[in-house]
């Protein structure tokens, strides 16, 4: 029988933007907006690049549904999206660019 914990999870990872395979290429000095939709409104969610060249820089949105990024140096680098339903049970997508 599967918890009600691993089932919120794997609905999670269901629903979210980046839940498919791409690679996003951008231009040295470019703002990029990335979205992605929680599965419920009271999870908290947050935005870590786990792969950073020193050269990406979060401008707003951080803990918000949107993200503004500034890429100032070329390199590259995997943006990952957490949403929390619980303090120990999240579901994570990653971007490459």
């Amino acid at each position: 029988m599967i918890s009600d914990k691993l089932k919120y999870v794997i609905i999670l990872l269901q629903f979210s933007f980046f839940g498919y395979s791409q690679v996003l290429n951008i231009c040295s000095g470019d703002t990029i907006d990335f979205k992605s939709i929680a599965a419920s409104p009271t999870n908290f969610v947050e935005w870590e690049f786990i792969l950073d060249n020193g050269g990406a820089t979060i401008i707003s949105g951080q803990n918000t549904e949107t993200l503004k990024v500034l890429f100032e140096n070329p390199g590259n680098y995997i943006l990952q999206f957490r949403e929390y339903a619980l303090s120990d049970c999240y579901g994570v997508v990653e971007k490459e660019i």
